[in-house]
């Protein structure tokens, strides 16, 4: 039985997926290694032992696997220590080095249990993602710059075309027959559309998540702001808001951004009520462990369930400009600042509506 377990010790250690050796705290002599390593390495087991450790390894990490092998002298371990073997054919590997010890009675270390697990493909996973970032990074950048330049060559076009047209309107009122006049409004109107796009697309292009940017703040005062700039929206829509939020809740974020999330969800609500009903919108926030789910509720038109996810979807808009004005974009910013915060955004049935919920990074007052 003692012959059978030494055996398959035996046979475990020379083929295990991981490379084993046995290094002398003295000298760094390498006193025993297992099948393994060798066959990484492409070398005959007698053309390692005998060797100095620094044998196995690159040139390029000699400084390093000195100042690891002092570290197992003075210490007895080493833990996740990346390093560079190199191969008889110089073929090289980037392997993640732990080092144990076997001690005498008198707690002198005797030899090394060193084990090598080869992570190349990992490490070169690593850099193609972080090329590949970067590539990506650039490319955002031009388009980033390609989208504020075009915008701005639109946009100014676009005034002229209104401001000629208003012109014309006003200049030669008595002249122009009602049909004519009726024309130009619709192609004013369409210019204004097509402004109000170019800006929300500008929008868009500029968004960004930096964790720098992140600040805690109070979300009762946020909204409070947000209902002060909006107004006159309200006054003139006779819309009635109804807030329930208790001002203890502080929580983390870009604070312009979780700004203009209130600011679209807000408008929707109010913008998309029911033809002969003044609008109604309810705020609130409800903590939810390390999250506060924030809910609008209106008494709007409502979302059917099967267009809920369609309407993140940058333009995608379930009524016609002429019942209510819109880019089909505010969703979709409101959905890809979430996601830059790493938080959700989705809709629910309201009682008399549609019922938004997001969440936000949760956070105690100090």
């Amino acid at each position: 039985m003692q012959d059978y377990s030494f055996e398959l010790y035996k046979y475990l250690y020379e083929h295990a997926p991981v490379m084993y050796a046995s290094i002398s705290p003295e000298d760094g002599t390498i006193l025993k290694c297992n099948q393994t390593l060798c066959e990484k390495l492409g070398y005959e087991k007698k053309e390692i032992i005998g060797q100095h450790v620094t044998f196995v390894y690159s040139d390029r990490c000699t400084h390093e696997v000195e100042q690891a092998f002092k570290k197992f002298q003075d210490t007895g371990y080493v833990e996740n220590e990346k390093l560079i073997l190199s191969a008889k054919d110089k073929t090289e590997f980037i392997v993640m080095l732990n080092v144990s010890s076997v001690r005498d009675e008198e707690r002198d270390i005797v030899f090394s249990r060193s084990s090598w697990v080869d992570i190349t493909e990992n490490e070169r996973n690593k850099e193609t993602i972080l090329q590949y970032s970067k590539e990506l990074e650039e490319k955002n950048e031009v388009l980033e710059e390609f989208a504020f330049a075009t915008s701005h060559d639109l946009k100014e076009p676009l005034r002229v075309i209104g401001s000629y047209l208003d012109l014309i309107k006003h200049k030669y009122s008595d002249q122009i027959p009602d049909e004519a006049v009726f024309f130009i409004d619709r192609s004013v109107g369409a210019t204004e559309r097509l402004q109000s796009l170019i800006n929300e697309l500008l929008n868009i292009s500029k968004l960004e998540f930096n964790e720098g940017n992140s600040v805690k703040f109070n979300l009762s005062e946020l909204v409070n702001e947000v209902l002060l700039n909006v107004e006159y929206t309200i006054k003139t829509s006779e819309a009635k808001i109804q807030v329930s939020i208790d001002d203890s809740i502080w929580v983390r974020g870009i604070r312009d951004q979780i700004y203009t999330v209130l600011q679209n969800l807000i408008l929707n609500g109010i913008k998309f009520h029911k033809k002969g009903k003044n609008p109604l919108v309810n705020i609130s926030a409800k903590p939810s462990l390390d999250k506060v789910i924030v809910t609008i509720e209106d008494e709007g038109i409502g979302i059917e369930e099967k267009f809920r996810s369609k309407v993140f979807k940058p333009f995608h808009r379930l009524n016609t400009n002429d019942e209510y004005e819109g880019t089909g974009l505010g969703l979709s910013i409101c959905k890809r600042i979430l996601a830059y915060h790493s938080q959700k955004i989705w809709i629910e049935n309201g009682k008399n509506g549609t019922q938004f919920n997001f969440t936000l990074n949760i956070e105690t007052d100090d």
